[in-house]
């Protein structure tokens, strides 16, 4: 549910595509088998393991696997318009390339460990893609970042600070 910040109910269209979904869903995941893994060691290594890691990542295609369907999406679509963090604004957004650059790096390790090379090395190109994309969130009239390109607000929103933070890894 969505409302007005008077309580009365939100009736309008919600704003859709949200591309940053998948690439949250897929940092999430990542970190939660990596904190797995860490504390089960032996799991990798047993016969076990392709039945524990398999609904998470799997090399084939198309993607039946949760991580390795979102990081196709996010490889595949990060480029594309979508609605921002607060589903207000429709364009290309900081925080959603932010956080689409971190789960492709991420992506990449991941694909790397279960030998999905061809994975690996799509999901870093994408990954450096936006990173170089990023630089034209700076606006030199302005002399700060802009959270939505060609938007005609301030820009100065906390989704900066959002997809900054969790662009760290």
């Amino acid at each position: 549910p969505k409302f007005h910040v008077d309580g009365t109910p939100f009736t309008g269209s919600w704003g859709r595509p949200q591309r940053d979904g998948p690439a949250l869903r897929a940092l999430t995941l990542m970190h939660y088998l990596r904190e797995y893994n860490a504390s089960h060691p032996s799991l990798w290594s047993s016969e076990s393991s392709e039945d524990f890691f398999g609904p998470y990542y799997t090399a084939e295609m198309p993607p039946r696997s949760v991580i390795k369907a979102d990081l196709e999406y996010v490889s595949h679509f990060w480029n594309q318009s979508s609605f921002d963090l607060w589903e207000e604004v429709e364009g290309l957004h900081f925080f959603n390339l932010m956080v689409s650059a971190r789960s492709l790096k991420e992506g990449s390790d991941l694909a790397r460990t279960f030998g999905d090379m061809g994975a690996a090395q799509w999901y870093k190109e994408q990954a450096d893609h936006i990173e170089s994309f990023l630089g034209k969130f700076w606006d030199a009239q302005k002399n700060h970042l802009v959270e939505t390109l060609s938007s005609k607000r301030s820009g100065l929103d906390c989704a900066l600070l959002l997809g900054s933070l969790h662009a760290l890894p």
